[in-house]
């Protein structure tokens, strides 16, 4: 082979390899994970929330299946819902989710999508795994915008043997990165318990069992438990927690960083003035 050959070969090498990184960079950055979402989420709602989570930095609400919040008062504020997608019976069907879907993806007010089957968690009544996994994906198929209008899923940490007369037999085994681009968390230790009681039951039951080991491809978002025995402070015990946890290098997520928040429950919030003060001040630190 003469030389001018070999550098021909060469330079030809040389072409395919800077050919193949190109498009595996290209790859690489559609794999790249969207942007994090800020949010400060209002759960439980009940009829006149809408103002009241305006005045407290809120930006969405889950939708429930009494149709609260009032989704046209919530655009008018300019904040955001995850819209709720039931069936009648069951898990709903291709044309159902496709109806919701369509009715509300050109609307400012959505902010993403969920289905809070019969009212429990999918980890309380552990419907068949492919039925949430064709739920998701018949969603992205009428609304590709996974940024914009993630579908969320909401998992209870909390085990049966944890806290007393506990209904909630806990996430039992039932995640998975397929049915979901947003999952919602909870972990609510008892808010009269000590800072440092609170924080040994989240590291246990939500941390250590769960969040440390399974969501590793998708935005995570610690919901805080605003209700019950509160103290002054309970509130930032928690979302310290977290913040520190989800920021950590311990944390193997591309989203990590605690930039969104969810406040469980509305009917608490509204009653108690210092509580408000405190979600206030925290929303405003998550939001920075």
């Amino acid at each position: 082979m003469n030389r001018k050959r070999i550098i021909g070969f060469v330079i030809g090498i040389v072409a395919i390899v800077g050919l193949v990184r190109f498009l595996l960079g290209k790859e690489e950055v559609a794999k790249s994970p969207a942007k994090i979402r800020k949010m400060a989420i209002l759960g439980t709602c009940l009829p006149g929330c809408e103002q009241m989570w305006k005045q407290l930095g809120g930006t969405h609400f889950y939708g429930n299946r009494f149709g609260w919040p009032d989704y046209d008062k919530v655009e008018s504020l300019g904040m955001k819902v995850f819209v709720m997608i039931r069936g009648e019976r069951g898990y709903p069907t291709e044309h159902q989710i496709k109806r919701k879907v369509q009715e509300w993806k050109d609307r400012p007010v959505c902010g993403g999508y969920w289905c809070d089957q019969l009212g429990h968690e999918p980890d309380i009544t552990n419907p068949p795994m492919h039925e949430r996994i064709r739920f998701y994906t018949t969603v992205r198929k009428y609304d590709a915008d996974k940024q914009n209008h993630p579908v969320m899923e909401m998992f209870d940490m909390t085990e049966a043997n944890d806290f007393p007369n506990n209904r909630y037999p806990g996430w039992a085994n039932a995640f998975s990165d397929k049915t979901h681009d947003l999952l919602l968390f909870d972990c609510y230790p008892p808010l009269d318990k000590s800072d440092e009681e609170m924080q040994q039951i989240m590291k246990r039951v939500g941390w250590d069992r769960f969040i440390s080991k399974y969501p590793h491809k998708h935005q995570v978002i610690p919901q805080i438990a605003a209700y019950g025995n509160y103290r002054r402070g309970s509130i930032w015990v928690q979302y310290n927690y977290w913040k520190e946890k989800l920021g950590s290098p311990e944390f193997d997520n591309p989203y990590r960083g605690v930039i969104a928040v969810c406040f469980y429950k509305d009917e608490t919030i509204r009653r108690n003035a210092e509580m408000r003060e405190e979600i206030k001040q925290v929303i405003a630190d998550a939001m920075k």
